[in-house]
């Protein structure tokens, strides 16, 4: 037996959710079974609630600092996001404003009303015993 924060899953029990997709690989229902199982949630899963994937956050991080400061100092950073390069970004901003303000901003931008429920896939995910989640959002 599994044991869980909230759930016991006999060995011989189905693991909820999985009889409904069809292809799903044994190993993975027997690591989920054995709590070796850990779910790597792309952005993507954030998205589909509705919440901002990384680019948009940089983004809308980008639009508060243009109407703090002179819009020209931002306009690099900004170039440096159009062309893709999200770890330059992250890493001109982390050096130009100081972390409390930073995590404030934050949590301002991911407090945003997230749709009304969780798309299917959450709640899918929400019902299968992970021994850890990791995500990239």
């Amino acid at each position: 037996m599994i044991k869980r924060t909230a759930k016991t899953i006999p060995a011989s029990a189905p693991v909820a959710g999985f009889a409904q997709v069809p292809g799903v690989d044994e190993a993975i229902v027997s690591a989920l079974r054995s709590g070796e199982c850990t779910l790597f949630a792309g952005s993507g899963v954030s998205a589909q609630a509705g919440l901002p994937v990384w680019p948009q956050t940089l983004s809308k991080l980008i639009d508060v600092f243009e109407t703090r400061d002179d819009v020209r100092a931002w306009q690099p950073v900004r170039q440096k996001l159009a062309e893709g390069r999200l770890d330059t970004v992250t890493d001109l901003i982390s050096s130009r404003v100081p972390r409390p303000e930073l995590l404030e901003i934050f949590a301002q931008i991911y407090e945003m009303p997230v749709r009304k429920g969780l798309p299917t896939l959450s709640r899918f995910l929400t019902e299968l015993p992970f021994a850890r989640v990791l995500t990239s959002n």
